[in-house]
């Protein structure tokens, strides 16, 4: 151990203020060491939460913001300055071995050393039984020879709450997760809800990928109530047709009734669409537009009915392939989703109660990626689906609340912690949290989760990409630690970047998207075959006749006739001003001819043209015909 400070006044057992020794380097996230006040062999651990430097000169109404203004700097400005660090306690171990927080504050002037990486390696002792199933995640953030440890049978018991902000880290954590747990013996059964399509890269590492809708369940195993509403909600009724959506309910039953009995039906679009004329008490208008949704036709456009589908056990599933991918990208049905993922749910916690009363042992782990999204917090509700209608969020609930008992735990993941329901929070005992800025998602850490905190939430803004704070009871380190996590493999996201990608879409078109984008050095203004005739240009009184060229005028001179395939541009001010009053008729040769009585506004307004820079505009045209629009208004 090295002295690298002395504890000031004011220290409690909850935060330890320290003077900085010059020269010595001290940064946030730093651990250190203090001797216990009472135990003289026992040296309490704790990490560097805020560093501070102080110079009492440049205080206000001091001289050393006095002299700043002006530009100068007091002699003894820089060597009267000192650094205060404030660290958290965060324990030690006793003699027994067993991890303890700090009781008391230490003295003034006691020494703060900074550890050696052997003294340091002692305090992050996996604590684990022989019944533990460790899978290393990473190494503690600045220190690479110490690993960190997450215990999957932990997991199991309890579960884990995963938050961050996008692309801090969260699915790349979950991947290299289930990458290295595949290795492990015996190997954990996992169940990954992939909302984006992200994680089908772990086929390559054994990891079996299906469609979400092999899981739907059959409409026999659907609540009657609950499958007369996802029915109504496919055929597109609206919500406020009651009428509609009760004899839909009563047609449900009535085939859920008849199945009871042993009568060979099945919900099925020809038997939804027969029993529609079993309704006694409908009144036939009331049937014909039943029927308009209630027919063979549109029923067997739905996925739910199709007897034919492909359709799996989950507990099937994971028993032969302990990973197991469910995509939800493949198919945008929200419905279905949250039907597909309750009924998974629900399965496997029934089914792990069921085993553990028979004493047959049962674990697995879902992966539940965007809860916010299947279990959203009243008064924070995002806009997708409705799966409180579903009963999603009440699966998700109950299996978090009861499952934990029976080996089956959830690893909860979301960008956005304020809009996930506290109740699942709270159930998780087992929190990893990548960078998170916004406060309303701080607090909520801090206020929800069993080892939040103010403290725990001052380092959240500052961590780097794949960066972490552990905690809990899968951690095999008693106390918060920040850990770099290991990154071996990353999502199916997008591979390349933007401009990659933009690359090899050029490349697709063989370049002329690229040729046609790029200008010639020397652009040319853009020209027009004909000038267009003064006729179209400038309207004619009534009555008036235009004359047209004799056959002389048309032999004229080389100028000439070059003023006349090259007229002046006709100004938008000279063209209103013409609607205004009587129209001036130019002559073949390109002149304008006075009209009766406005002879004397016609000539100075073309003086007034050659004058404006008109004529150095025509030269910079080169000779070109075309219609400037884009000329000076005279």
């Amino acid at each position: 151990m090295r002295e690298i400070g002395y504890v000031m006044s004011g220290a409690d057992h909850t935060i330890i203020p320290f003077a900085v020794k010059a020269g010595e380097k001290v940064e946030v996230g730093d651990y250190v060491l203090i001797r216990h006040p009472y135990k003289p062999d026992k040296t309490v651990l704790a990490r560097v939460l805020v560093v501070r430097p102080y110079n009492p000169e440049m205080k206000a109404g001091r001289p050393g913001p006095h002299e700043a203004s002006r530009g100068g700097r007091l002699k003894y400005g820089s060597w009267i300055e000192y650094r205060i660090a404030y660290a958290e306690p965060l324990g030690y171990y006793d003699e027994e071995g067993r991890w303890r927080s700090l009781e008391c504050p230490p003295s003034t002037w006691e020494p703060v050393y900074e550890p050696s990486e052997e003294e340091l390696k002692e305090f992050f002792k996996p604590r684990s039984g022989d019944n533990a199933l460790l899978v290393t995640i990473g190494h503690v953030s600045k220190h690479k020879d110490i690993p960190v440890q997450v215990d999957l049978g932990e997991i199991a018991k309890g579960h884990v709450f995963i938050c961050g902000m996008t692309r801090s880290g969260k699915s790349t954590f979950v991947v290299n997760l289930a990458i290295s747990a595949m290795n492990l013996r015996p190997r954990p059964r996992i169940i990954i809800i992939d909302r984006r399509g992200e994680y089908s890269v772990l086929s390559e590492y054994g990891a079996l990928v299906f469609d979400y809708r092999s899981f739907l369940p059959r409409p026999r195993d659907i609540e009657p109530g609950l499958l007369a509403d996802i029915l109504a909600d496919l055929l597109g009724v609206p919500s406020g047709d009651k009428t509609i959506r009760d004899y839909i309910g009563e047609v449900v039953r009535k085939i859920r009734k008849d199945m009871s009995e042993g009568v060979d039906v099945d919900f099925t679009p020809e038997a939804l669409e027969e029993y529609v004329e079993r309704l006694s008490r409908a009144k036939e208008s009331t049937k014909e537009r039943l029927r308009l949704y209630l027919n063979k036709r549109r029923l067997s456009r739905i996925l739910l009915l199709d007897q034919n589908r492909t359709y799996h056990d989950i507990i099937d599933v994971i028993r032969d392939h302990p990973l197991v991918v469910v995509d939800l990208s493949t198919d945008p049905n929200v419905i279905y989703q949250h039907l597909a993922v309750a009924k998974m749910i629900r399965r496997v916690v029934r089914y792990a109660i069921e085993r553990a009363r028979r004493k047959e042992p049962f674990a697995a782990i879902f992966v539940i990626e965007e809860a916010q999204y299947l279990a959203p917090e009243k008064g924070l509700k995002i806009e997708v689906g409705e799966p409180e209608k579903i009963g999603a969020d009440k699966a998700l609930v109950e299996g978090v609340s009861q499952a934990g008992g029976y080996n089956v735990g959830f690893i909860i993941m979301t960008q956005r912690p304020a809009y996930v329901m506290k109740s699942v929070i709270s159930q998780c005992n087992t929190i990893l949290c990548f960078r998170l800025r916004n406060p309303n998602d701080q607090d909520t850490i801090s206020r929800y989760t069993e080892y939040g905190g103010e403290r725990l939430t001052a380092y959240m803004p500052g961590l780097a990409d794949f960066e972490g704070i552990l905690c809990g009871m899968a951690s095999t380190i008693p106390f918060p630690v920040i850990v770099e996590t290991k990154v071996m493999e990353y999502p199916r996201k997008a591979t390349v970047t933007a401009k990659e990608a933009w690359a090899y879409m050029d490349g697709e078109t063989g370049g002329r998207a690229v040729e046609e984008a790029i200008p010639n050095s020397e652009p040319e203004l853009p020209t027009v075959e004909e000038p267009v005739p003064a006729e179209a240009q400038v309207p004619r009184a009534a009555g008036q006749e235009v004359p047209t060229a004799t056959a002389a005028e048309v032999e004229a001179s080389p100028d000439e006739a070059r003023e006349t395939t090259s007229p002046e541009p006709v100004s938008p001010a000279l063209v209103e001003a013409a609607e205004e009053s009587k129209p001036e008729v130019p002559e073949a040769g390109g002149e304008l001819r006075e009209s009766p009585g406005k002879g004397e506004e016609a000539m100075p307004a073309a003086q007034d043209r050659e004058a404006s820079g008109e004529g150095e505009a025509k030269r910079r045209r080169r000779g070109k015909p075309i219609i400037d629009l884009f000329e000076p208004v005279v």
